[in-house]
């Protein structure tokens, strides 16, 4: 699908195929993005949640709470796992 760019507290895609950036609605506050396995999608953390956005347009789906949320990462199985608080890790249904 292309890049993905965390700039001025907004997440940001660049198609492979321009040299520009495009804003991610829905995504002002986010820290640690992460890819889908199938690079369609990113998850990141904002506003004390995990939340997820195709990277093809649409809405902004929150998975669950998150408070202090840190790093997160998509498994390949299904489920999302990141890090919260103080060194505790967590997992959720990417659904």
């Amino acid at each position: 699908m292309g890049e993905v760019y965390r700039a001025t507290d907004r997440l940001y895609v660049r198609p492979m195929d321009s040299l520009e950036f495009e804003p991610i609605p829905g995504t002002d506050g986010a820290v640690g993005p992460f890819l889908s396995p199938d690079g369609q999608s990113v998850g990141f953390l904002a506003d004390g949640q995990l939340k997820k956005v195709s990277l093809r347009g649409g809405k902004v789906t929150v998975l669950c709470d998150a408070q202090a949320g840190y790093r997160g990462t998509w498994g390949g199985n299904g489920w999302i796992y990141f890090t919260y608080g103080e060194s505790r890790l967590a997992r959720v249904r990417e659904d």
